[in-house]
């Protein structure tokens, strides 16, 4: 370019979208790429999150392997990564909120709900018509429990959980509490009954038995939490890609 003048200023840079656009091709002129893995591009990194929110019971590493052309290592740095945006610190402030808690890990045949030797414990909250929020616990104690349910859920709401002694102490804390005997029923005729938060167990363990194989206790929060991600964001699948690339958006640096 023999001349520079403000005409050609003017047009070239009328806008500060324009102005960051040049810096963006100066100085990444193949495009923005992963520090760390260097080989991860934009698209796949989009693809690999359009991938974990169009499966039910989500996608394992060796799978996202395939799919994306990249190592075993790098598919499960990204989808460890794209669980840390799935997570939702969710508070239920009225309606009617089911809550139970479930083990995974060890042999699948095993549900003694003490035996937190060989399982995690995950305890599980569920607003009908409404979103779930799933938290790995230590144990099974009135005490852990009650101090999740005290976090998350407000004494306006209606609590039904089945009959675990773990939960006998809620109407002295001030909540609306209504249990339901799994020896007698599931549902009574009052439509006190923790089907929802069964149906998510469900697909829980589903995808950590059936597609992972197994969740470290390290990692089973950010399984969880993608489970819980995509259950609330079930109603669509489209909503569900640009919730999860608004949290990208949100975060100032992923580290590997």
């Amino acid at each position: 370019m023999d001349k520079f003048t403000i005409s050609d200023f003017l047009n070239r840079y009328s806008t500060s979208d324009k102005c960051l656009e040049e810096i963006k091709n100066l100085r990444f002129p193949e495009g923005i790429k992963c520090i760390v893995c260097k080989k991860v591009t934009n698209h796949s990194w989009f693809y690999a999150m359009f991938l974990m929110i169009n499966t039910r019971a989500g996608i394992s590493s060796k799978q996202l392997q395939r799919e994306l052309g990249v190592t075993y290592k790098t598919a499960w740095r990204i989808g460890k990564q794209i669980r840390t945006l799935m997570a939702d610190d969710i508070k239920f402030e009225d309606g009617v909120v089911e809550i139970d808690e479930t083990f995974v890990g060890g042999k699948p045949r095993m549900k003694e709900r003490w035996d937190t030797k060989t399982k995690e414990v995950v305890m599980g909250m569920v607003q009908r018509d409404g979103k779930a929020y799933l938290r790995h616990i230590e144990n099974t104690g009135k005490w852990a429990l009650l101090e999740q349910i005290q976090a998350h859920v407000s004494p306006k709401v209606r609590v039904m959980t089945d009959q675990y002694f773990g939960y006998v102490q809620l109407k002295k804390h001030g909540y609306k509490h209504k249990s339901v005997n799994h020896r007698i029923t599931y549902v009574t005729k009052n439509d006190v009954h923790t089907q929802n938060i069964e149906n998510v167990w469900s697909h829980l363990k589903r995808g950590i038995y059936g597609v992972y194989r197994h969740v470290s206790k390290k990692y089973l929060q950010a399984y969880a939490d993608e489970f819980a991600f995509r259950y609330n964001n079930r109603k669509s699948s489209g909503q569900m890609f640009f919730n999860l690339l608004r949290q990208v958006s949100l975060v100032k640096m992923i580290s590997l």
